[in-house]
C-alpha cells in the first residue's frame, strides 16, 4: 500500500527513527521484515475455500502469532546472556572478523561493517520484532501505549504492593 512505500526506501535513505512516530515505526519494521522474508511463512486466507479451510487456518496462524511472540522473547533471552557473559548493560560493542571486540562502529563508504552486540542491540531488535509483530497483525500499540499510560497512572504502588 501507499503507505508501506513510503517507508519501502527511508531505511536506505537513514531515516531518523527520533523523529518518527510509534506507529511509522512499526510500519518501517514491518515493510523490512517483509523484505527480509520474515512474513513468507505467514498463513493466509488466500487458499480458505472451506469451514475446514478456515479452521485450518486459524490453528496455522495462531502457532505463526506464537512463533513470532517467542522469537521476542528469545531476543530478550540473549540479552541477558550478554548481562552474564560480564558486559554492562548501556555496553554496545562489535566484533570484527579476526574475533576482536572493538567499542565503536566502522564504515566504509557510509555503510556500517560490524554488527553491533550488547544488551542495547539485543533490546532494539526485541522491539523491532514487536513493531513488525503488530504491523502484520494489526495492533496500533502507539495508541494502545497512550492507553496504558494512562491506565497505570490510576494504580498504586508497584500495582497494589506485588512484591516483585
Amino acid at each position: 500500500n501507499a503507505e508501506e512505500s513510503s517507508f519501502s526506501s527511508s531505511s536506505a535513505s537513514g531515516a531518523n527513527v527520533a523523529l518518527m512516530s510509534i506507529a511509522d515505526l512499526q510500519i518501517q519494521c514491518g515493510v523490512n521484515a517483509k523484505k527480509s522474508g520474515w512474513h513468507a511463512d505467514r498463513p493466509s486466507v488466500a487458499n480458505v475455500q472451506s469451514v475446514d479451510d478456515a479452521v485450518k487456518l486459524d490453528k496455522e496462524l495462531l502457532h505463526w502469532q506464537g512463533m513470532k511472540i517467542m522469537l521476542m522473547v528469545s531476543e530478550l533471552a540473549e540479552g541477558v546472556e550478554e548481562l552474564r557473559a560480564g558486559h554492562l548493560a548501556h555496553e554496545t560493542y562489535y566484533n570484527a572478523a579476526n574475533g576482536e571486540t572493538m567499542p565503536h562502529q566502522v564504515h566504509v563508504e557510509g555503510v556500517p561493517l560490524f554488527k553491533p552486540e550488547g544488551l542495547p542491540s539485543e533490546l532494539a531488535d526485541t522491539v523491532i520484532r514487536i513493531l513488525d509483530f503488530c504491523h502484520t497483525e494489526e495492533i496500533d500499540l502507539q495508541s494502545m501505549i497512550q492507553e496504558k499510560l494512562d491506565f497505570n497512572q490510576t494504580r498504586g504502588i508497584k500495582h497494589g504492593g506485588k512484591a516483585v
